[in-house]
């Protein structure tokens, strides 16, 4: 991800676009509390990262599992 951020850099972004699907294929396949502490640990060293000038927009689909085919 902090590669991403170095390409927004040079390509004069002030933008990085942030999709997170799921990843699971059934309820119950992963512990959404330690998920959550992972997904704010990963979230907070990009944010970190970014130059005061770049926004970071993240958008997390929970019911996408890897199964479903977006449309």
């Amino acid at each position: 991800m902090l590669d991403s951020i170095h390409i927004a850099r040079a390509v004069e972004s002030n933008l990085l676009s942030l999709w997170f699907a799921d990843g699971t294929n059934y309820p119950g396949q992963d512990d959404m509390t330690t998920r959550k502490h992972r997904m704010h640990g990963a979230l907070r060293q990009w944010h970190d990262a970014l130059p005061k000038d770049m926004t970071m927009l993240v958008e997390y689909k929970p019911l996408s599992h890897r199964s479903i085919t977006p449309t």
